[in-house]
């Protein structure tokens, strides 16, 4: 056999092969069409007899019309991956829990939902299961099966924040993410008595114009006037290049939150934000965005993430206790409704005046403060 017989047999073997390869993914589940007859498939009479390497590009050609003329079935999970899955995922489901007050005391006679979110591979959907706690503040669930469970409570007088309560009881999650059931140790969840709503000065500034220099800019937090010699509420921006054109992006800023006569507390995801603690306060919040390439970013040198603005909520207190709030704070680096050396922000507040710590909110007792 010459070179190039070789090579032309070579290649086919390896384009016989591939068509071999996806016929054998086929599933074997689903019946093959019905293949072309032999005389169509029969090549045409020739004079001379073909080589072995004709032969096998002809083989070649009529597996790959066949394979042409039946396209592949979409393969169909077996059922011993079905009960690999099932297994794995719908699991039976044990949980213990206990619930109390803001001050250590159990909750009695709370309602308890257990939403049961279930995927078997088959079908999937959420199933919805409810008890009782004790006198001690436990309960259980427990013949239940799926792949998560939620908790949430509802008793009148209290209130739950029901923010990170879900729990995993499927294999595909890692083990450090999956729930063990532990009866002498069971999962603590507060209920917030409410304390009843006291009348709050509440209001909503969408937008104020701020220097972007550093300038400190005073505000009093029962009224919303900037410069009142009661303001307890001190904010500072400072962007690098000072003047621009809005909307651009990847310069360095950075902006302070400073409380007068006390101080502030981040408020994260599973706080409670009606009542203020007495104790635990910064006296400031400083955010720092350092600069960063756009075109670095867009040939993906680096990884963006840098951003132009800060949204929080913070328990305030100020004026060494005599006041007591809830703040929300939008502080964006740029301005676009003045000129190119401004910045903006955003509040909004719920006041005690009275100096309660109470911040439960009753928008029928509101008082607006006067312009």
């Amino acid at each position: 056999m010459s070179t190039k017989q070789k090579i032309i047999a070579g290649f086919v073997a390896l384009v016989v092969l591939f068509v071999a390869l996806l016929l054998w993914r086929r599933s074997p589940e689903t019946p093959a069409t019905n293949a072309p007859s032999a005389s169509a498939q029969a090549p045409a009479a020739s004079a001379t007899v073909p080589n072995s390497a004709e032969r096998a590009a002809t083989s070649a050609a009529q597996a790959g019309a066949s394979a042409s003329a039946q396209p592949l079935a979409t393969q169909k999970p077996s059922s011993e991956l079905k009960r690999t899955f099932e297994a794995l995922n719908d699991n039976p489901i044990e949980f213990y829990g206990r619930a109390l007050d803001q001050y250590g005391e159990p909750v009695t006679g709370a309602e308890v939902t257990g939403s049961v979110l279930y995927n078997t591979g088959v079908k999937s959907g959420r199933k919805v299961a409810s008890t009782t706690t004790d006198a001690s503040g436990y309960f259980r669930f427990s013949e239940l099966r799926g792949q998560t469970l939620g908790i949430d409570f509802k008793k009148s007088g209290y209130e739950f924040n029901p923010r990170n309560t879900l729990f995993s009881f499927s294999y595909f999650e890692a083990d450090h993410k999956r729930h063990i059931p532990d009866p002498k140790n069971p999962v603590i969840f507060t209920l917030w008595k409410k304390q009843g709503a006291e009348a709050l000065v509440h209001y909503n500034k969408t937008f104020w114009q701020m220097p972007a220099d550093g300038t400190p800019v005073k505000i009093n937090l029962a009224t919303g006037r900037i410069g009142d010699t009661d303001a307890d509420m001190i904010v500072s921006i400072a962007r690098t290049p000072l003047r621009m054109r809005y909307g651009e992006r990847g310069y360095a800023w950075n902006a302070t939150v400073e409380i007068v006569g006390g101080g502030l507390i981040r408020v994260g995801e599973q706080d409670y934000y009606n009542l203020a603690p007495e104790s635990g306060y910064m006296p400031r919040f400083e955010h720092v965005q350092e600069s960063q390439s756009v075109r670095d970013a867009q040939s993906e040198k680096i990884k963006w993430t840098w951003h132009g603005e800060v949204e929080d909520t913070f328990l305030v207190k100020s004026l060494d206790g005599r006041r007591y709030a809830r703040v929300h704070l939008g502080i964006s680096s740029s301005c676009r409704q003045t000129n190119d050396a401004d910045a903006s922000m955003s509040m909004t507040v719920w006041l005690n005046p009275s100096g309660s710590r109470n911040l439960e909110f009753d928008p029928a007792k509101a008082i607006k403060p006067t312009p």
